[in-house]
């Protein structure tokens, strides 16, 4: 396999749906529990693109074993800020 690291961006805040969408039940989990299962046979290794605002939830539901990347300037609300945090570790 090649030394291929992923991000999953889960910065969105789902204002609509009363919490962060990455943590919505779904199935016997969470969606992200999803989304990291199907990624993780692709990498080598994986961290999570949050929103500071939101690292507590999600140190809650996997403690230090996945990294954490949070947006290089959290006062900027754009859509590219996950990719960019991701790209630019």
């Amino acid at each position: 396999m090649p030394d291929i690291a992923g991000v999953i961006l889960a910065g969105g805040a789902g204002s609509r749906i009363g919490g962060d969408k990455a943590l919505i039940p779904f199935g016997p989990g969470v969606l992200l529990d999803a989304v990291m299962a199907r990624a993780a046979p692709q990498v080598v290794s994986l961290a999570i693109s949050v929103a500071p605002r939101s690292a507590p939830a999600y140190r809650g539901r996997f403690g230090a074993d996945k990294p954490l990347l949070f947006d290089a300037a959290p006062a900027v609300r754009d859509r590219l800020q996950g990719s960019w945090r991701g790209w630019n570790g």
